[in-house]
C-alpha cells in the first residue's frame, strides 16, 4: 500500500483518459470534499477518502499520487464551478428581475457550501500553495464583476470594481448568516438591504 506522503508537494495530479477514469476521479473529488470538509485537511486520511468512494486505496494514488496533489485539484474544480455559475449570471443578467438578479448573486456560495467549507479548509494547509487563496478571490471578484457589467453595461470600470468588491462580501455574508438565530429572517433582511444598493447603482 503506498504511504501517505501528504507533505509531498513535487508529485501532481494525473488526468484519467478514459471515460471510467473520469467517473472514478470525480467519485473520489466528491468523497474528499465531504471528508476534508468534517474534518480537515491535517485529520482526514487517503484511507478514509478512498472508502468513503468506495475505491481501493491504489485508485486514488493512481490520480493523486499526494494528499497536496488532492487538495490542489479540488480548489481548481471549485474555481471552475465559481465561475460556471458566475458565467451562468452573466447570460441571464438582463433576463431576470432585480431581485432575481440579486438572488441569484447572493446564492452563489450558499450554493457550493459544501465546496466552500472544504476550501477554506484546504487554503490552510501549510503545504497548499499560498497563491491558491489569491486565485479563488480573483476569480469569484472578476466574474462578480463580469455578471454586474451584463447587468449594467452603463457603469464605468471603476463602478464595477467597487459594486464587485460590495457583491463579494455581501455573498459572503449571507453564507454566514446561518449561524444567525433565525437565518430565514436574517437572510430575507439582507436580500431586501442588497437589491436596494444595486438598484440605486444600476441607473
Amino acid at each position: 500500500m503506498p504511504s501517505q506522503k501528504s507533505n509531498a508537494t513535487s508529485a501532481t495530479a494525473r488526468a484519467p483518459k478514459r471515460s471510467r477514469g473520469r467517473r472514478r476521479v470525480e467519485d473520489l473529488l466528491n468523497a474528499a470534499v465531504t471528508t476534508f470538509a468534517d474534518k480537515g485537511f491535517d485529520a482526514a486520511t487517503m484511507t478514509e477518502i478512498a472508502a468513503t468512494a468506495s475505491a481501493p486505496i491504489g485508485s486514488l494514488y493512481q490520480f493523486f499520487p499526494t494528499k497536496t496533489a488532492l487538495a490542489q485539484a479540488l480548489l481548481a474544480r471549485y474555481d471552475a464551478h465559481l465561475s460556471a455559475r458566475l458565467d451562468a449570471i452573466c447570460d441571464s443578467a438582463t433576463e431576470v428581475t432585480l431581485g432575481e438578479f440579486t438572488s441569484l448573486l447572493l446564492n452563489v456560495l450558499m450554493s457550493l457550501e459544501v465546496e466552500r467549507r472544504c476550501a477554506m479548509t484546504l487554503l490552510e494547509a501549510h503545504t497548499v500553495p499560498p497563491d491558491c487563496r489569491k486565485t479563488l478571490r480573483r476569480s469569484l471578484r472578476t466574474g462578480t464583476a463580469r455578471a454586474l457589467r451584463a447587468r449594467a453595461p452603463e457603469l464605468s470600470d471603476d463602478e464595477i470594481e467597487v459594486a464587485a468588491v460590495v457583491v463579494v462580501n455581501a455573498m459572503k455574508a449571507m453564507v454566514h448568516m446561518g449561524e444567525e438565530a433565525d437565518p430565514v429572517r436574517a437572510r430575507a433582511n439582507w436580500h431586501a438591504m442588497v437589491e436596494g444598493w444595486l438598484g440605486a447603482q444600476c441607473h
